[in-house]
Parts: C-alpha cells; sequence; structure tokens
C-alpha cells in the first residue's frame, strides 16, 4: 500500500487551458485495482519558464503491468532502480535511464517476475528541448546508469518525494536535486560512437532508436542527420547494408516481437504503438519479415 497525491485538472488563466495538478492530500492507494502505486511531489507550471523541473516521482508496479501509449507535453527521465521490462519494445531493467521525449507516444510494460521501482523527473519549459541538447545526454532511448551511484540516486528520489520541504524554494531545490541526479548518473558523460559507422550514420541511427514507433519519414531521417535523403539511402547501404526504411522495421518488428510474448496486450494496440493503424497491414509486414503472422508468432513464443 502506497500514497498517491489527488490528480484532478484546474484552468491554467494564462494559457487559457485546463492542466494536471496534484493536490497535497494524499490517501491509500489501491494497488491491487490499479497495479502499481506512485508518489509524486509536483510543482506548479510556469509558463513564461525556459526550463524548469516540474514533477519528482517514484514508482512501483506489479507483475506484467502495462501502461498503453500516452503522450505528455514534458520530457520524462525514468531511473530503474529494480526490475526490468519494456519500453516501447526496447528492454530495460535495473541501472538503466529511459528517456521518454516531450510530445511523441511512448508506453512501459512491466516484467512478469521482476516488475520495475523507478524514479522520474518531468522536465518542461519554452526551451527545455535545446536545453536538454546542451546537457550532451547521449541519443539515445536507454541509457546506463553509473552502477557505483544507483543506491546514492535513488536515496534523492526518496528524499525529494518523502521528505518534508517546508523551508526551500521548491523550483531552486528541484532544479539542484535535478542536476545532481544527472551528475551522479553518469548520463551526460561521452559514450564512444561506433567505429564502422560515420558520425551522419550514427546520428540517423540515434534518430531511428528514439523515434522508430512513430510515423517518420526518410526526410525527417535526413533533417535529424544534416544530409539529404539520397546520402543517407547511400551512407546506410554502405555502412549498414540495408535502407533506412528497412532499418525502421527491423526496429519495430523486434519490438512487436516483444510485445507479442506478453499475452494481455492485444494485436490491435501492438499494431497502434508499431505506427500501424491498420492491424492487417501489420499482420502482412510482420509475417513478410519473420515469415509468421502476429497470432502465430505469439503462439509459438507463449508455446500455445
Amino acid at each position: 500500500m502506497g500514497l498517491f497525491y489527488y490528480f484532478h485538472y484546474h484552468p491554467d488563466y494564462v494559457s487559457g487551458k485546463n492542466i494536471e495538478h496534484y493536490s497535497l492530500i494524499p490517501h491509500p492507494f489501491d494497488f491491487a485495482k490499479t497495479g502499481y502505486f506512485s508518489d509524486v511531489l509536483y510543482h506548479s507550471r510556469n509558463t513564461n519558464a525556459r526550463f524548469y523541473i516540474i514533477t519528482f516521482g517514484y514508482e512501483e508496479a506489479w507483475p506484467q503491468k502495462y501502461c498503453p501509449p500516452r503522450v505528455v507535453d514534458r520530457y520524462h527521465l525514468h531511473f530503474v532502480f529494480e526490475g526490468e521490462g519494456l519500453f516501447n519494445g526496447q528492454p530495460v531493467h535495473a541501472g538503466q535511464i529511459f528517456i521518454a521525449p516531450a510530445n511523441q507516444s511512448y508506453d512501459i510494460l512491466h516484467s512478469a517476475t521482476h516488475p520495475m521501482k523507478m524514479g522520474w523527473i518531468g522536465i518542461s519549459g519554452r526551451e527545455s528541448e535545446e536545453i536538454i541538447g546542451a546537457l550532451h545526454l547521449p541519443q539515445t532511448p536507454v541509457i546506463d546508469m553509473n552502477p557505483e551511484r544507483i543506491d546514492q540516486i535513488r536515496n534523492i528520489f526518496l528524499d525529494v518525494v518523502y521528505a518534508p520541504h517546508p523551508d526551500v524554494d521548491l523550483p531552486f531545490y528541484l532544479f539542484g536535486r535535478a542536476f545532481h541526479v544527472l551528475s551522479l548518473s553518469g548520463a551526460s558523460s561521452s559514450r564512444e560512437e561506433n567505429p564502422a559507422t560515420s558520425n551522419y550514420t550514427q546520428q540517423a541511427l540515434n534518430y531511428i532508436n528514439v523515434h522508430y514507433m512513430d510515423d517518420i519519414s526518410i526526410s525527417d531521417i535526413a533533417k535529424a542527420a544534416h544530409i539529404t535523403e539520397s546520402y543517407l539511402r547511400a551512407l546506410f547501404t554502405k555502412e549498414l547494408g540495408v535502407s533506412p526504411r528497412e532499418m525502421i522495421l527491423q526496429k519495430r518488428v523486434s519490438a512487436a516481437k516483444e510485445l507479442l510474448r506478453q499475452e494481455e496486450i492485444p494485436i490491435a494496440t501492438i499494431a497502434e504503438s508499431c505506427s500501424y493503424a491498420d492491424r492487417s497491414a501489420f499482420a502482412k509486414r510482420f509475417k513478410k519479415i519473420t515469415g509468421l503472422t502476429p497470432a502465430e508468432y505469439r503462439r509459438k513464443a507463449t508455446n500455445k
């Protein structure tokens, strides 16, 4: 049994929109009904700010808890302290960070035997994308944490979320705590690029790794790598032996395979997660690559 802050909407008179808000009145949360408990320290929005920390949260889930595709208007950095699961179909485990960009769909599936315990930081602001880019975080959705600092990072989350902070300026406090977490995690340290690929190809792969579940085009990838579409195709053929489109399909099929092993997720939902609005189109493409329909693959993978 955990504590969860009441969630409701209230009008933001600056933007004229309703925005989410967590009250400071905790209540017992029904773990068995919802599949997790989650405690959140929420700081009200500042619509004029260039960059600010909007939430610190801590969550523990039950086995096979599935958080269906959602889109939020902020960056979410998730720090996994225990367990394992899937983020947009990509495996994640204890000691890793996975990053959900703002305004893009993502889903989370917890392991059937080792559900995740994790903290998260929500980051927003008018220039959040540019500022996050300046932090030199690796342009991949999953990053390894410094293994020697995991317990220390977890303790920061527990302190922020659960300890009272009556005498602090909350925006500056959360800002400092967030960057302390990042400095300990090693997330912004340089990582060795694949020596077999050019910098342009690596930038394109980074973009695909983050956006492969979205409806991206070759033009989108080329723009992210700052090259023309024809040069992008030539680089992929020369260095990777596949086209950019084929690389996207490989990533999506790999994600679909992982999701199909989880029997509680409908195939239609998996198809939508892989950017297929039409289940039949998804099944046709999946069979062309694997030789099996999604239903056949699920039966074979689960021995049923």
